[in-house]
This record gives structure tokens, sequence and C-alpha cells, in this order.
């Protein structure tokens, strides 16, 4: 949504303003409340583009089992210390990285700490993301089904 005439800059400042406000006022609870949420049904969890180690602390005090997409290979690297398994999209390695100049899927699987090769909208994309990564991706992230890196098993999520 852009300044239009139904909406002069000066009004879209003032709504942006606004929001920007509401967004601070209520994101901490509405995220605690749908954290504890998850938990009470037992659903799994990812943090989403983690970029500090601030960001990784957060997800693995709320119980995140995935980290997905995360922006820096620092945030990658300590999700995975941590046992948050780190899933990047195959496009990022179709490309030779990623388009918005976050860190690279193929740097990532380099230093160890990819886990999950997604096909992220792109379905092709993840065979040949995995043929384009040879050994470095050991076959596992492609072959191996996703889930088995997460807390679950046939029959639910593991207690």
């Amino acid at each position: 949504m852009a300044a239009s005439p139904a909406c002069p800059p000066a009004n879209w400042s003032a709504l942006c303003t606004r929001g920007a406000l509401s967004f601070a006022a209520n994101y901490p609870r509405h995220r605690a409340a749908l954290v504890a949420l998850a938990k009470a049904h037992r659903i799994v969890t990812a943090s989403h583009d983690d970029a500090t180690l601030a960001h990784v602390e957060e997800a693995i005090a709320e119980g995140a089992a995935i980290a997905e997409f995360p922006t820096t290979a620092e945030a990658a690297a300590a999700c995975h210390r941590a046992g948050v398994a780190v899933l990047m999209g195959a496009p990022n390695v179709v490309r030779g990285g990623s388009h918005s100049g976050n860190v690279a899927a193929e740097a990532l699987a380099r230093e160890g700490v990819l886990d999950i090769l997604s096909s992220d909208y792109v379905p092709a994309s993840l065979l040949d993301g995995g043929i384009r990564a040879g050994t470095s991706y050991r076959g596992a992230m492609v072959c191996r089904p996703p889930f088995a890196r997460l807390p679950c098993s046939r029959h639910g999520p593991r207690g």
C-alpha cells in the first residue's frame, strides 16, 4: 500500500507511525500467546529470518525446532549448535546465493550447519540445488524426509 489521493503522504506517514506503535505495543504478548498455544497443543514451531544471537536465544527459549532461513552465518551456526535444525531454500543454491543479500545456503552447507534444504516455492529447485551442491550436502538434506529432524513420530509429536 502506498500514498494515494485517498491517502495523501501526510496521512500515510501518520498511518505508518500508528501501525509501528501498535506493533510495538502488541507483538510481545501476541507472540507469547501463540507460543503458549503451540506448546499446549504440542505443535512444532520454527523461527524465521534469525539474524542475531538474540533472535536465536529467543527461538531456543520458545522451543523452536527449526530455524527457517537464518539470514546470517552467525545465527545459523548458533541454531545448529543448539540442536535447532537449520533450513534454507534450494533456490538460494541454484541462484548461487540469496536474492536479498543474506547468507548463502551453500556457505552454510560447507560449514556443516545446514540441515534441511527446502524447495521454497520452486519445487524443481530442490533436485537442481541438491545436484549443484554435490557432496557438500551429503544427500541427506534432499533425500531424508525433513520431518525426521522434528520431535515427531508417525503418531504425532513425541512427548
